[in-house]
């Protein structure tokens, strides 16, 4: 029985594996951000409105962006001293950070197209 369902299991995960590599095809031919794209870019949005928040004086809105992200955070397990330590940490590099990540971003796509060219 273990060694149907240990077969079992690695056609499915050669078939994830299969409809992935298609999936990623389609995703780099349009040009369209990966889930991880999208997270970080929504994480920098949020980061930047919190430091937006706070050059305005606007304690409210800050400590709601913060206490949001704060909260989910602890909800899922983690310590509420270190996920603050890390927000505030981000929140103070969000501008310098986002523009390495666009940066980067585009010496890949350089590259990549550079690649595909060849």
């Amino acid at each position: 029985m273990l060694n149907k369902l240990t077969v079992a299991q690695e056609v499915r995960n050669r078939l994830h594996a299969e409809a992935q590599v298609r999936s990623d095809s389609k995703r780099r031919k349009r040009n369209a951000p990966r889930r991880d794209d999208l997270a970080r870019a929504a994480y920098y949005a949020l980061l930047l409105a919190y430091r937006e928040a706070l050059s305005l004086e606007n304690e409210r809105n800050a400590g709601r962006i913060r206490h949001g992200v704060l909260s989910k955070l602890e909800k899922a397990g983690f310590d509420v001293e270190a996920i603050a330590a890390i927000f505030d940490d981000h929140a103070g590099s969000a501008k310098r950070d986002l523009d390495a990540w666009i940066a980067a971003r585009k010496i890949a796509k350089g590259k990549a197209a550079q690649s595909a060219a060849e």
